[in-house]
């Protein structure tokens, strides 16, 4: 796979020869596995970022190859989940009535009173430099609710970054592998 990769990249260039080549050689014999699908799509990019120069035009070219190799591989290997539309949403709605339907969309979502209950307390202005705030916003989370797939990935995502600018990150495979979860577990999601 890797040096098919590089062999069409090499030439900066895909004519329809080989963009037919490419669908055949992601359907029908270099399909990957389930568990290979988004290490598959970003070795396309990293092998492709092998290629990258100080030359402005070629490394446009090589953007455009890229986009057919990951176009040739998303359409013969990814399949979209199927979403059926059930009611037309105005475009004269506020954007807290647009806010509200995309939160009503979530099948996923934790339930306030539920899953959780905040403690908003005296609440917070804006040009307040200080939480005034005696108590925790959150006073009380369902352990149970945060088990759930993507939640539970999601916070194993929380310390893999820096939170102070201009200080680097160090990222190891374990942190890749939490990266490549929590997108596996987002995708497997109702929206």
């Amino acid at each position: 796979f890797q040096e098919y990769v590089r062999e069409c990249l090499e030439d900066l260039s895909v004519d329809r020869e080989e963009s037919e080549e490419l669908f055949e050689f992601f359907s029908l014999t270099n399909r990957p596995t389930r568990n290979k699908l988004i290490w598959t799509r970003a070795a396309i990019f990293r092998i492709g970022s092998e290629f990258l120069t100080e030359d402005h035009e070629m490394n446009v070219a090589l953007l455009k190859c890229l986009n057919h190799l990951v176009h040739a591989f998303e359409m013969t290997c990814l399949k979209p989940k199927e979403f059926e539309l059930k009611e037309e949403l105005s475009t004269d709605i506020s954007l807290s009535e647009a806010v509200q339907h995309l939160w009503n969309l979530d099948a996923n979502r934790l339930e306030p009173n539920e899953d959780y209950a905040i403690n908003v307390q005296g609440g917070k202005k804006p040009y307040w430099r200080e939480d005034c705030a005696d108590d925790a916003l959150f006073s009380f989370v369902d352990p149970h609710a945060l088990r759930r797939p993507t939640y539970k990935a999601f916070i194993a995502l929380l310390d893999n970054y820096t939170a102070q600018v201009g200080e680097g990150e160090t990222v190891t495979s374990s942190k890749l592998r939490e990266n490549f979860n929590f997108l596996d577990a987002i995708m497997q999601s109702a929206p």
